[in-house]
C-alpha cells in the first residue's frame, strides 16, 4: 500500500512534483532524427547492437538511403533530382505546375520536414511552396477483391489553366466541405466554389474542352446516380447526362465496380477499372466510350480471365489499372493473363480499330502493372514490377515502343511504384518504395554502420522470415520461419558470424529432431554464456524441457536449467536476480501460475513474485523492461493487481504491487485478445518509450510510438509521429533505435528502422551524432532492491570526470551524500549505501559526471 499512498494527498504530490523538477530538469533532452540512417522496404521484427553495428530482422528484401514515396527522376541518367524535398508517405498524383514545378498529392504528412496534409506545391528550385491546402478525411476499407488499405488523401490531379481540380478520398480541403472532388486556384490553394460531390473516392480525372471527366468507386455524384464514372463542366460543376454506368455482374454476391484510369483520344475516352459491363455493353474491365453520348463502341480488348467468384471470399478478379494512348497504339496495364487474343500478363498494347494485340510483348513474368506513360517513343512502365522487356527492373522500366525491351534507363526502386508523371526531362514517381537507385538486397536480414549510417556488407541469405535476433560476441543468434540460411538447412535457429555472415559451427540440430523445439520458437534471449530460448516443446536434445530452456552459446548444449511450463513461452528476459517467463501457459512446475513468472536464474525455482492478470480477455505479456524496483510490462491484458492497466503497466520488482504508472494506450473498436498491442518498451532517462499498434495514448492521438514518463505515464512533450507499428525499441548509449512496419516518423521519410539522438540542450548544436562515441556514463540497477539495511550503488565512468552521487526521498529531501564534487578516474565504481535509520519507502540516487545523469530508484524495508 506504501507506493498507492503517494498520490493521496495534495501535499505529497506537490513533493513528487518537486523530486520530477529537481531531477528531470537538469536532463531535460531533445530527440533528433538520424536521417543518415539507411532504411529498409519492409517491417523490422527486431533488432541487436554490437558495438557500431546494429543487426536488422524481419520481413524486407532490400536496405538503403531513406529517399520518400515521391521523387523526381531525369529521363535521361535515371538520377535523382537532389535538389527536391523528401516526402514522409506516399505520393499517389503528380502534375506539372507550368513552371518547372510539380504539384502533388497523395497519402503524406511532411514534405521537407514541414507539415502538409496530402498535398503540397514544389517549386522549379526544389523549394516547397507556402501553398497548403489540407486534405481531411477518413481512411476505409475497400472490401472487394481483397480487403485493400485506402487511406485518405489525393488519387489523382489535372491542372487546367489557373484551376487544380482534386479527386481522391476526403470530406474537407482548407477547412471547407468537398466530396472527394474539389477545385482550388492553382496560385493561392484557395477553394474555388466549384462543388459536385461524389459520394465514394474518386480515382482518376480527365478533361476535353469544358468537360471535367472522373472515375471512381462512388454510386452518385452531384446527388444523381453515376456508377463509377461522371462528366462534369470544369467551370460549373454541373453534371453532365453522360452516363457510361460501370456495373459487375457477380452470380455469387454484389461487388462494387470501379474505374481506376482514363485516356482520352479524340472523340474517345478509354477507360480501365474494376466492370463487367459498361456503356450499355458487356466489356471485362476496359472498354472504349463516346465523349459525347458515353455509349461503348465496338472496340472490345477481350481482356482474360474474366471475372467470377471461386468460395470463401476468394475471385478471380482481372484490373485494368492504368491505360495510354499513343497513335494507333493503346497500351494497358493491370493484373490480367491476356487481351487481344494473345496471351500478355500484366501488359499489352491493343490497336485502336479491332482490339487485336500487336506485335509489342515486353515478357513481363510476374507482378502488376500499376501506371503507364508514353513519351518519345518511349513507353514508362511502373507497378509491382522485377522482370521486363528482358532485363531486371525493379518496379520501374522504360520500354522500346518497338521492340518492347527495357533501354538502359534503370532508377532501382525498392517497392512498388503506383504513379508516373512526365514534366519535360524529368519524370515524378510515387508509391509505396522507400529507396531508390542505391539500396542493397537483402533477404530479412541486415547490418547498419552506425559510423555511417550505411548498410554493412553483412548479408546471410534465408528462404523465410527472420524474426527475432540476439547478439553474443561476435555471434548474431537468429530465430524464425525458414529452413535453409546461406543455401544450407537451417530450421528456424541458427547462429551466423557476426562480421562476415557465414553460418556458424554452433548448430541447434542438438535441440532436437524436427517438429520439437526447432519448429516451435518464439524468443530468444542472452545472458552471459546463456541463450535462452522460449516456444513450445517437449525434449530439447532429448531431455525433459517444457517450453523454455538454456543453451550454451558456445557449443549448443542444453543446461540443467530446467522450468516445465504446461503452454508457450513467448516471452524470456533474463535479469542478473531472475529469468522472467511469459506465455499463454496455468502451472510451471506443477504450481498454478499464469501469463508472466520469475524464475531463479540457478536452479529455476520458481519465485513467489506473481503480478496477478485480471480475469477475461486471455493475458498476454509481449515485452519486460526492468528499471531498478520497477517493471514495466507491455502486451494484452485488461488489468493488473485490481487496477485498469489496458496493456501496458508497471508493477513493483519485489512485490508485484501494481505501480501508478499507466500510459493509457487505446486500440479503440479493433481490441483484440491474445494480440499484443504494447509489443516494445524502453528506458531514456526519466522517460519510458512505449511501442505497438495502439491509436492513441492518454486519450490523444498518439499512436504506435508514445514517450511518456516513469513515475505516471503522461505524455512528454515530445511526440515521434509514427505512422506504422512499431515491433522493437532499443536504448544504446545515447541513442534510442525505433523498429517495426513504419514508412515515416518524426516528419520524415525513414522506413523500418530509426535512430533518435538524445541530446541535452547544450550539445544541441552539435553536427556530429552521438553514434560515433565510445562510452556513455551508466549506473546499474540497485543491489539489493528492496533493501533493509545495505545496498552497493555501481556505476561506470566512460572517462575521468567529477563525480556527485546523492540520494533523495521522494519529498526531493537529501538523504545522504554520497559523492561530492570527487575525481574519479575512468572504469567502474563502486559505493556502499547504509539505510539502517532509513524510514521505509522509495528513495532515489543520482549520479551526476560529465555534464550527464543517470538515476535509479531503491525501495527501503523494514
Amino acid at each position: 500500500m506504501l507506493q498507492r499512498s503517494w498520490f493521496d494527498s495534495r501535499r505529497q504530490r506537490l513533493g513528487w512534483a518537486a523530486l520530477l523538477l529537481l531531477f528531470v530538469s537538469p536532463m531535460a533532452r531533445t530527440q533528433e532524427l538520424d536521417t543518415r540512417l539507411w532504411g529498409v522496404n519492409g517491417p523490422v521484427r527486431s533488432m541487436a547492437r554490437s558495438g557500431q553495428t546494429l543487426y536488422l530482422a524481419g520481413d524486407f528484401s532490400a536496405i538503403g538511403p531513406s529517399t520518400g514515396g515521391g521523387v523526381a527522376i531525369d529521363r535521361g541518367s535515371a538520377a535523382l533530382d537532389s535538389r527536391f524535398p523528401h516526402v514522409a508517405g506516399r505520393v499517389t498524383a503528380a502534375v506539372p505546375d507550368g513552371h518547372g514545378g510539380w504539384f502533388i498529392g497523395g497519402h503524406f504528412t511532411h514534405v521537407g520536414g514541414v507539415p502538409r496534409a496530402n498535398l503540397a506545391h514544389i517549386l522549379a528550385n526544389g523549394q516547397l511552396a507556402d501553398w497548403a491546402p489540407a486534405v481531411v478525411g477518413e481512411d476505409s476499407y475497400v472490401r472487394d477483391p481483397d480487403f485493400e488499405w485506402r487511406p485518405a488523401g489525393v488519387n489523382t490531379l489535372l491542372l487546367l489553366r489557373r484551376t487544380l481540380f482534386v479527386g481522391g478520398s476526403f470530406h474537407t480541403i482548407s477547412g471547407q466541405a468537398r466530396a472527394d472532388i474539389a477545385a482550388l486556384d492553382a496560385a493561392s490553394g484557395a477553394v474555388l466554389p466549384w462543388n459536385p460531390g461524389a459520394d465514394g473516392e474518386v480515382r482518376c480525372l480527365g478533361q476535353r474542352e469544358e468537360v471535367l471527366y472522373a472515375g471512381g468507386d462512388f454510386a452518385h455524384v452531384a446527388g444523381e446516380v453515376r456508377n463509377g464514372l461522371a462528366a462534369l463542366g470544369t467551370r460549373t460543376g454541373r453534371l453532365r447526362s453522360w452516363n457510361p454506368n460501370a456495373v459487375i455482374i457477380s452470380p455469387a454476391l454484389p461487388a462494387p465496380s470501379r474505374v481506376r484510369s482514363l485516356a482520352i483520344s479524340d472523340r474517345l475516352i478509354y477507360v480501365g477499372g474494376d466492370f463487367d459491363a459498361i456503356g450499355g455493353q458487356p466489356r471485362n474491365s476496359v472498354a472504349a466510350l463516346d465523349a459525347r453520348t458515353g455509349r461503348a463502341t465496338s472496340w472490345d480488348a477481350r481482356l482474360g480471365p474474366s471475372r467470377h467468384y471461386v468460395a470463401h471470399g476468394t475471385w478471380v478478379w482481372p484490373m485494368v489499372s492504368t491505360v495510354a494512348v499513343h497513335k494507333r497504339s493503346i497500351y494497358i496495364g493491370g493484373s490480367f493473363w491476356g487481351a487481344g487474343g494473345t496471351v500478355r500478363p500484366g501488359l499489352v498494347a491493343l490497336d485502336t480499330q479491332a482490339g487485336d494485340a500487336l506485335p509489342f510483348d515486353p515478357e513481363l513474368t510476374e507482378g502488376a502493372v500499376l501506371s503507364l506513360v508514353v513519351r518519345d517513343n518511349t513507353l514508362y512502365v511502373a507497378g509491382a514490377l522485377y522482370h521486363i522487356g528482358g532485363a531486371i527492373r525493379p518496379n520501374l522500366a522504360a520500354l522500346d515502343l518497338r521492340t518492347g525491351r527495357a533501354t538502359e534507363w534503370n532508377p532501382r526502386v525498392d517497392a512498388p511504384v503506383e504513379m508516373i508523371a512526365v514534366g519535360g526531362r524529368q519524370l515524378f514517381v510515387g508509391g509505396r518504395f522507400s529507396s531508390v537507385h542505391d539500396w542493397e538486397p537483402r533477404t530479412g536480414l541486415a547490418a547498419i554502420d552506425l559510423a555511417t549510417g550505411r548498410a554493412t556488407s553483412w548479408a546471410p541469405r534465408t528462404n523465410g522470415r527472420p524474426r527475432t535476433i540476439v547478439v553474443s560476441g561476435n555471434r548474431v543468434f537468429v530465430e524464425g520461419s525458414f529452413s535453409v540460411v546461406n543455401d544450407v538447412s537451417r530450421l528456424n535457429l541458427v547462429a551466423l558470424d557476426g562480421t562476415t555472415g557465414a553460418l556458424d559451427t554452433w548448430d541447434a540440430g542438438a535441440l532436437g529432431p524436427p517438429g520439437l523445439l526447432s519448429s516451435s520458437i518464439y524468443s530468444l534471449a542472452v545472458q552471459g554464456e546463456r541463450l535462452y530460448v522460449g516456444g513450445y516443446f517437449s525434449s530439447p536434445g532429448m531431455q525433459p524441457r517444457y517450453s523454455v530452456a538454456a543453451l550454451d552459446v558456445n557449443t549448443a548444449a542444453v543446461s540443467d536449467w530446467a522450468a516445465l511450463l504446461d503452454g508457450r513461452a513467448t516471452g524470456v528476459f533474463p535479469e542478473n536476480d531472475r529469468v522472467y517467463v511469459s506465455g499463454p501457459f496455468y502451472h510451471v512446475g506443477g504450481v498454478a501460475r499464469t501469463t508472466i513468472v520469475a524464475l531463479d536464474p540457478a536452479t529455476a525455482t520458481l519465485l513467489p513474485w506473481a503480478p496477478e492478470f485480471t480475469a477475461g480477455c486471455s493475458a498476454l505479456v509481449e515485452v519486460l523492461v526492468r528499471s531498478g524496483s520497477t517493471i514495466y510490462l507491455g502486451g494484452t491484458f485488461y488489468g493488473v493487481g485490481g487496477a485498469d492497466r489496458i496493456d501496458a503497466a508497471a508493477v513493483d520488482a519485489a512485490t508485484a504491487a501494481v505501480l501508478p504508472w499507466d500510459p493509457q494506450v487505446d486500440v479503440g473498436d479493433s481490441y483484440v485478445c491474445n494480440f499484443p498491442h504494447v509489443k516494445a518498451l524502453a528506458m531514456s532517462g526519466r522517460e519510458v518509450w512505449v511501442g505497438g499498434t495502439f491509436t492513441s495514448t492518454r486519450g490523444q492521438a498518439v499512436p504506435y510510438l508514445a514517450v511518456v514518463d516513469d513515475a505516471v505515464g503522461e505524455l512528454a512533450d515530445f511526440r515521434p509521429r509514427c505512422n506504422g507499428a512499431v515491433e522493437a525499441l532499443l536504448a544504446s548509449g545515447d541513442t534510442m533505435f525505433v523498429a517495426g512496419a513504419f514508412q515515416q516518423i518524426g516528419g520524415q521519410p525513414q522506413s523500418g528502422i530509426a535512430a533518435f539522438v538524445l541530446r541535452t540542450p547544450a550539445s544541441r548544436g552539435g553536427a556530429v551524432p552521438v553514434f560515433s562515441r565510445a562510452g556513455r556514463l551508466s549506473m546499474a540497477p540497485v543491489v539489493p532492491n528492496p533493501v533493509a539495511s545495505q545496498a552497493m550503488l555501481r556505476f561506470t565512468l566512460p572517462t575521468t570526470s567529477v563525480v556527485d552521487l546523492a540520494v533523495y526521498d521522494i519529498q526531493g529531501r537529501l538523504a545522504a551524500g554520497l559523492i561530492a564534487g570527487q575525481t574519479l578516474v575512468a572504469g567502474p565504481h563502486e559505493v556502499a549505501l547504509s539505510t539502517e535509520a532509513w524510514r521505509p519507502g522509495f528513495y532515489f540516487c543520482r549520479l551526476s559526471a560529465g555534464g550527464e545523469s543517470r538515476i535509479q530508484k531503491v525501495l527501503v524495508v523494514r
